[in-house]
């Protein structure tokens, strides 16, 4: 049954893996090495082994054409946010020099990694082809990232940053796919991806708190309820529904569909606080960005979910 409170319960464990791990760090008991090590762990070796089984032999990735969709979906709707933000921050007389391109980045950018990923697991199961579809849909995020959204911010793009762990990883399991040689993987050494693809979500969403307490004390921003009012209304509201009216209109899969509806529920990314740091933006923008979305989200993404699966007819596909 599709239920507020079916979807708020399946939520609940996400955020309370953040919440655990914001006060794990707030307690001292996270040093930096061990959150930068755990996470370079979950990116180099955990989550390719996770998009690896998820994305080889998953029947809604039989036709090219859908991972191709997916692909171009990621990347034009993350374009669009950008423009949608943008617009927001003037509106709300950002200007640059004050984090317009921070809050741009930060709220533009889909959420499509170790959030939704458990969610979509409590909702459709550990088998729904979902899954892998959400790696796939993330080529197009990360393209789009790391050519505009690196624009934004320093007014070049960096498609060298593309060849990284998980990348490669959904392209090789692809090719793995489409050339049908997912059968001739041993048994051991699948079995094997396949508990280490099972580490990589819990670990991550708990890194990914570790992270937010960190940050928090670098959220000092002038404005910060502005930040929070315009982020929270552009990412979950403007944003949010028009990557849901995508999932209402367009004509793809229902699996697709569905992970918009999740996708548009989404608070905004923690990455763009790194993307920030590393390349002169203002962190505490994006902080900001990031910590109010995730609040709010806890509260408006049971109500948008439901909504959506619902008019969507997207219900048949929730796990009993």
């Amino acid at each position: 049954m599709l239920t507020y409170s079916s979807i708020f319960l399946a939520i609940l464990p996400v955020f309370g893996l953040l919440i655990l791990g914001f006060g794990l760090q707030r307690s001292g008991r996270v040093t930096v090495a061990t959150e930068v090590g755990v996470m370079r762990l979950g990116i180099d070796v955990l989550l390719p082994c996770l998009i690896l089984t998820a994305i080889v032999g998953n029947p809604i990735l039989n036709r090219v054409s859908d991972a191709w969709s997916a692909i171009a979906i990621g990347f034009f709707i993350t374009l669009i946010g950008y423009g949608v933000v943008y617009l927001v921050g003037v509106a709300g007389r950002m200007a640059k020099g004050s984090g317009l391109r921070s809050f741009v980045v930060a709220a533009g950018v889909q959420n499509y990694g170790f959030l939704p990923i458990p969610i979509i697991i409590a909702l459709f199961g550990s088998d729904s082809g979902v899954v892998g579809l959400v790696f796939v849909l993330g080529v197009g995020i990360e393209i789009a990232m790391w050519t505009a959204g690196l624009a934004i911010l320093t007014k070049r793009a960096s498609l060298r940053s593309l060849l990284n762990a998980p990348i490669v990883a959904v392209f090789l399991a692809l090719v793995l796919h489409y050339l049908g040689l997912g059968d001739r993987i041993p048994a051991p050494l699948l079995e094997l991806m396949s508990m280490l693809g099972r580490c990589a979500v819990p670990l991550a969403v708990l890194m990914i708190g570790v992270t937010m307490g960190r940050s928090v004390d670098e959220a000092k921003v002038q404005n910060w309820l502005k930040v929070s009012v315009l982020g929270s209304f552009s990412r979950l509201g403007l944003l949010g529904g028009m990557i849901v009216a995508a999932a209402l209109f367009l004509p793809i899969s229902d699996d697709l569909r569905a992970l918009l509806v999740i996708q548009g529920a989404m608070p905004a990314a923690v990455f763009p606080i790194t993307l920030a740091r590393l390349y002169g933006g203002q962190t505490a923008v994006a902080i900001c960005v990031v910590l109010s979305t995730s609040l709010v989200s806890l509260a408006t993404a049971p109500f948008v979910i439901k909504w959506g699966l619902s008019t969507a007819d997207l219900g048949y596909l929730v796990k009993p």
